[in-house]
């Protein structure tokens, strides 16, 4: 390596926050333009790349690589909204295996995706799906203009992890929010989020008091449903699917 090379952390890369953390805590791992090259992204009839962009609408952001297996050549990469990448998925990756997601999974997965959540960390969801040769060939035409007439499965991929990123507010919110309160204005957050990291957040910069809890930490721990528990909470948490229902 050149004497004058910047190291890993210093290189400039493209793309948000969330997506350069996610490249250089790759690089270290593998170059990542050696992994790429090694797993291109497919292209399509127009020559574009086979592949979906992150959108608050649908919560993930896809790409299809040439990956070759005994049984397949095309293999559907996933990430975004834990909630939403574990839907998708039937399976999880455990010691080089997909095994089926049965309930103690389930609560593994809601346990670990809580402890990043709590912390106040940005949480992503990842998932795979390796397409069967005999109906997605190498050359099968994929077409990812629109979510909603692909033409491929978007259903029984294999949970491969969760990632969680330190996003922290900036220095002078909490003291910006307790000034507005003082003055008697309401302060909400809007934040692309899920529920339980927005509540930590929410707390760090003093929109919650430490001590409140939320419906949905009221209703989970009192086993009681959403409606119930708004009477007995102090502070609430609405996720985005139930403003647009």
């Amino acid at each position: 390596r050149q004497l004058n090379a910047k190291l890993w952390l210093e290189r400039p890369a493209i793309g948000d926050a969330s997506e350069t953390a996610l490249v250089k805590f790759f690089q270290p791992i593998s170059d990542i333009k050696d992994f790429r090259g090694k797993y291109p992204i497919k292209e399509m009839e127009d020559k574009s790349l086979a592949k979906i962009p992150f959108n608050s609408s649908w919560k993930y952001a896809l790409t299809i690589c040439d990956v070759k297996t005994e049984n397949s050549t095309n293999c559907i990469f996933i990430k975004g909204a834990p909630e939403k990448i574990w839907q998708l998925s039937s399976h999880i990756f455990i010691n080089g295996e997909s095994v089926p997601i049965d309930e103690h999974w389930r609560t593994e997965f809601q346990k670990v995706n809580r402890v990043f959540g709590d912390g106040g960390e940005r949480v992503l969801g990842f998932a795979k799906l390796h397409l069967p040769m005999d109906k997605y060939p190498s050359n099968y035409q994929f077409n990812c203009k629109n979510v909603t007439d692909n033409n491929f499965p978007m259903k029984g991929f294999t949970f491969t992890g969760l990632f969680s990123l330190i996003d922290p507010p900036r220095d002078a919110v909490p003291y910006s929010v307790l000034k507005c309160k003082t003055a008697g204005i309401k302060v909400i957050m809007v934040t692309g989020d899920q529920p339980v990291t927005a509540a930590a957040i929410a707390r760090q910069v003093n929109i919650f008091e430490k001590n409140e809890k939320t419906v949905n930490q009221i209703a989970e721990e009192q086993g009681i449903s959403l409606e119930k528990a708004y009477d007995k909470a102090d502070a609430i948490v609405i996720h985005g699917d139930l403003i647009t229902q």
